[in-house]
């Protein structure tokens, strides 16, 4: 559904289509899928970047949540 809404915004309204990219990634980050959601922060910090520098670098950071949310998640199951 996210992706499909990425779509249907224009190439020029950049800010909705960073927004579909980065729930995507956080609904990836929430179910466990840490590659799947760096290559979708991967395409949301080249989208965004040029616009919001700061706030792009602060999400790239949430592999590092990915990871460690998925860690205990598999440590608890244990």
């Amino acid at each position: 559904m996210l992706r499909k809404a990425e779509r249907l915004f224009s190439d020029a309204n950049i800010h909705a289509r960073s927004v579909a990219i980065y729930r995507r990634a956080i609904a990836l980050e929430m179910a466990g899928r840490c590659e799947e959601e760096r290559a979708e922060l991967n395409h949301y910090a080249e989208l965004a970047r040029p616009a919001q520098p700061d706030f792009v670098e602060h999400t790239v950071a949430h592999v590092k949540f990915c990871k460690t949310a998925n860690a205990r998640r598999e440590r608890s199951i244990y």
